[in-house]
């Protein structure tokens, strides 16, 4: 089964958007890579049930992911080739900005190094 507490923080997260804090999304960070390597053992699992409700469960984040990045285009007013290209373009980001995104990248390949492999 979806931890729950992953999708309840994936709701606040887009429910009050101003209210997000750099600690909110690392831990969202934390709490998806720790969801993907949960997901990734069921699929290598021997039990068809498993692999079965962890296609299932991934489905159903995808969908959630899918329905909140169309919120978050709602909310911004602006297209998904926009935001793309603001995300690409890491020119007009502040100092602050910049040393954030390089500790989140630290982040993640950290995790990515602790998730157990298939």
């Amino acid at each position: 089964m979806i931890n729950q507490d992953f999708l309840a923080h994936l709701n606040r997260i887009f429910d009050n958007p101003k209210d997000v804090t750099m600690n909110d999304i690392e831990n969202l960070v934390s709490e998806t890579m720790q969801f993907f390597a949960s997901l990734q053992k069921s699929l290598s699992s021997s039990d068809p049930k498993e692999k079965e409700q962890a296609v299932i469960e991934a489905t159903q984040v995808q969908e959630k992911l899918n329905q909140l990045t169309e919120k978050a285009y709602a909310l911004t007013g602006i297209s998904k080739e926009k935001a793309m290209e603001i995300l690409s373009n890491t020119d007009e980001l502040s100092v602050k900005d910049l040393e954030n995104l390089s500790l989140m990248d630290q982040k993640i390949a950290s995790l990515k190094e602790k998730a157990p492999s298939s």
